[in-house]
């Protein structure tokens, strides 16, 4: 069992030496940005020069570089959703299955970077 959005990532652009045998109706989430449900959002460049927690710093950097982002990078490793609260971050790269935590945290899903499930 693999995460099939790795896996197409790998292979880039040759064709794939695996198939599916079975999709699995489980483990989907997606790899999302969020920000307090106060701040205006305007795409991805309202984060220019931003703080963004974080526990997955690799994945948001590559993301932002190719978008020309500045940012600084704030490594979490667990309960990301509280450092805006914290004032620790201005936003947060995080995993998302539902957005509930996200809603208990005053935040919103304002950008999804990529979606992950398993196959």
């Amino acid at each position: 069992m693999l995460e099939e959005e790795l896996l197409n990532r790998r292979a880039q652009g040759e064709d794939p030496r695996y198939f599916t045998l079975r999709r699995l109706d489980f483990g989907g989430c997606r790899l999302s940005l969020a920000t307090p449900v106060d701040e205006a959002w305007d795409g991805p460049l309202s984060l220019n020069g931003k703080r963004i927690a974080t526990s997955y710093p690799h994945l948001l950097k590559r993301y932002l570089d190719q978008k020309g982002i500045s940012f600084k990078s704030c490594l979490l490793n667990g309960s990301v959703e509280v450092a805006p609260r914290a004032g620790l971050a201005d936003a947060i790269c995080d995993l998302v299955s539902t957005g509930a935590t996200l809603e208990a945290n005053g935040l919103r899903e304002v950008e999804v970077i990529y979606r992950s499930k398993a196959c």
